[in-house]
């Protein structure tokens, strides 16, 4: 086999691992995080919300799930390189609880978020997501236009 084919074999199972977490997350089983994310990773891009290990992450996706029905993430976009998988994910739901200080105000929304991941031995063991959070709070204020 040669070099390239090996390198375009991990880049084909790295994409099918995020796939395998985003496709997870996305449609509300959480589980996942537990299941391919590294015990031991830290997720500083949360650090701010949630305690930055993969409970926190469940834990805050419980949060925005609470916020927002019908929540569900797919992927547009993705590419990999070596062990890193990078993805933009749209995110639509309608906006039905308290989120971020904001009632509930009965809107469809919808977002995008860029996720980062590494992946080693079957696991993701790096992992760096950045939501277009002002998009999300100018919609439920009204404020697109």
């Amino acid at each position: 086999m040669t070099e390239q084919a090996t390198t375009q074999d991990v880049q084909a199972q790295n994409i099918a691992l995020y796939r395998r977490f985003a496709d997870g997350v996305g449609s509300g089983r959480l589980e996942v995080i537990a299941e391919l994310l590294a015990a031991d990773i830290q997720l500083p891009t949360i650090a701010d919300m949630a305690e930055p290990t993969p409970a926190g992450l469940t834990q805050l996706n419980q949060q925005v799930r609470a916020s927002f029905t019908d929540l569900l993430g797919a992927i547009e976009e993705i590419f990999a390189f070596g062990d890193w998988v990078a993805a933009r994910v749209r995110w639509t739901g309608i906006h039905a609880g308290d989120f971020m200080g904001k009632p509930p105000t009965g809107k469809a929304v919808a977002f995008s978020e860029l996720e980062i991941v590494r992946c080693e031995d079957g696991r993701i063991v790096d992992l760096r997501q950045v939501a277009d959070v002002a998009s999300l709070m100018a919609q439920l204020e009204g404020d697109l236009g």
